[in-house]
């Protein structure tokens, strides 16, 4: 059985021997590649540097490399064009016509209608009160009662407010 297994043992190793030398060659060696002959100028007049210090690169034969925008699609030099100045003008705020006053802070709360005399029940930020028509409820003059809503003027606003909605 030992006698056998000699042939595959040798072959293995021999594979190994190969992939081992091939490594050996391809990655440990030092291959010297140029691509312009003024790094193989600059090298040779430059001195050994030192075991301890720093090696600076050279970028002598990069400029036209280094030149171009790294991020750029076509690596073409980025030319911004000059923009004529613009003459300054002269703004002037004209003032947004008023708002109609609204009487959303008024709440109409319920009404009473008794024999032709009509009340309303009103809540808003000054309190709350039964009113008639005619009376006046935070600035806003009672104009019609009846059983489900109520109309309030102020100046040429009108308002209706009706029962059973949410207070905003």
């Amino acid at each position: 059985m030992w006698p056998a297994r000699i042939p595959l043992l040798s072959t293995i190793l021999l594979f190994a021997t190969g992939l081992i030398l091939t490594a050996r060659l391809v990655y440990y060696e030092p291959q010297i590649v140029s691509p312009q002959p003024a790094f193989a100028q600059a090298d040779a007049a430059a001195p050994e540097p030192d075991a301890g210090a720093q090696t600076t690169i050279q970028l002598a034969g990069y400029g036209e490399t280094t030149a171009r925008p790294l991020f750029s699609v076509d690596r073409r030099p980025i030319v911004i064009p000059e923009v004529a100045p613009v003459a300054a003008q002269t703004v002037v705020a004209v003032a947004p016509d008023p708002l109609p006053p609204t009487a959303d802070h008024i709440y109409f709360s319920g009404s009473m209608i008794r024999g032709g005399h009509a009340s309303a029940y009103l809540e808003g930020p000054s309190g709350s009160e039964w009113v008639q028509l005619n009376d006046s409820f935070d600035g806003w003059k009672v104009v019609n009662i009846s059983e489900n809503s109520i109309v309030m003027k102020k100046g040429d606003s009108l308002e209706t407010k009706f029962l059973y909605t949410a207070q905003k």
